[in-house]
Formats: structure tokens, sequence, C-alpha cells
């Protein structure tokens, strides 16, 4: 062993008085980096592994959809739903459920997916479509006042015209054609001009005719 001068070995000595009380927490902690190192590399394997069976999934649904496999589609989507509730394809995965559920006569079950999209969905424009789809279906069950209860919010700016012209459907359903005239008028002035949209809200708005005003 090397020799030590007294004021080395007195050193040496607080060291190991310190290593001998405090050692075991060094160990403890320098543990606890390393399972974090592994744990943070095991969390993006984990993650990775979501993505890539959630994709696979969405994958097979996509072709069910397109083969109007509607039986396919309902499974796949609820398997989406149990397995990556918070993969970004489950509420996709949900809206093309609801459109197959929609045909099926499921309408219950349409409705139930789109509002679990509105509910959830992390996207702005999923939640703006859904609204959409389900004041559509509610329009078509003739429950109108529930329609307008979910077009109350819009999250994007961009989709408010077609809030505003599903509005004024649903208040011509209500018989209430002054109502139905001003949400349409609304969406043709938001629409962009010379579009087959603005030109489908002037029908709309001709056919009220002197009505409304």
């Amino acid at each position: 062993m090397a020799a030590f001068d007294l004021e080395e070995q007195e050193t040496l000595d607080e060291l190991k008085a310190w290593w001998k009380q405090y050692g075991r927490w060094v160990k403890l902690g320098i543990a606890a980096l390393v399972i974090g190192a592994a744990g943070a590399g095991g969390w993006k394997v984990w993650q990775d592994k979501q993505r890539d069976g959630a994709a696979a999934l969405y994958f097979d649904l996509e072709a069910a959809f397109d083969g109007r496999d509607t039986i396919k589609v309902r499974d796949l989507t609820d398997k989406l739903v149990a397995d990556y509730p918070r993969s970004a394809y489950t509420p996709r995965a949900q809206m093309m459920a609801a459109r197959r559920d929609s045909e099926a006569g499921k309408l219950e079950d349409a409705e139930k997916r789109l509002r679990s999209v509105v509910a959830d969905a992390g996207e702005p424009a999923l939640r703006d479509m859904a609204r959409l789809r389900l004041s559509a279906l509610l329009l078509d069950e003739r429950k109108h006042e529930e329609a307008l209860k979910v077009l109350e919010k819009v999250d994007l700016p961009q989709y408010g015209r077609l809030f505003d012209d599903r509005r004024g459907d649903i208040y011509m359903g209500l018989g209430k054609p002054a109502e139905a005239r001003k949400a349409w008028q609304t969406a043709y002035e938001a629409a962009t001009k010379d579009t087959a949209f603005q030109a489908w809200l002037q029908l709309k708005l001709d056919a009220l005719g002197d009505e409304g005003k």
C-alpha cells in the first residue's frame, strides 16, 4: 500500500467514515439512476409496441371498412378502444365504426362512439368532425334540440360555417325558417367564394323564398 502523509491519511479516514455512514444511500441512489435509465428505455420500447400494435389493427380496420365488413370493423374498433385507448388511431376508428353502425341501423351504438370522440379525442378537428356527424345522426332521429346542443361548441373556427349550415337544417326540422335563414346566411358569408359549398347554401336560401324574412 502506498504511503500517505498525515493530511492524506486524515482525509482518507474521513472518506471511509463518510462512506460507512452514507455509502448505503449512495448505492441506492446509483441503483435508482440505473433503474430509471433502464425504465426510460423500457418506456420507449413499450410506446413503440403500443404504436405499432395500434397501427396494425387500424390497417386491418381500414381494409374491413373498405370491404364494408361491419362486424369486423366493430370488433377491431372495440379492440383498439380496449387495448390502445390513448392511441391517435382509436378516435379515427370510432368515427369509421360509427358510420358503419349507422348504416346497419345501430344508431345508439353509432351515437355512443361519436360522443366518445367528442369527449376523448386529443385533436380538435376530430372532435368537431364527430360533433357534425353526431348532429346529423340526431337530426335524422328528429332529436332536434339535442342536435343543436351538440353544436354549441366548435373547437376550430374554420368549422364554424359547417356548424351554421347544420344548424339551418335543424331549425328547418323544427319549423323555424327565420332561424334557418339566419344560420345559412352566416354560413354562406363565411364560405369560400364560388365554391360548391357556397352554391349549395345559396340553393337552400333560394328555396326558402320569402319565408322567414
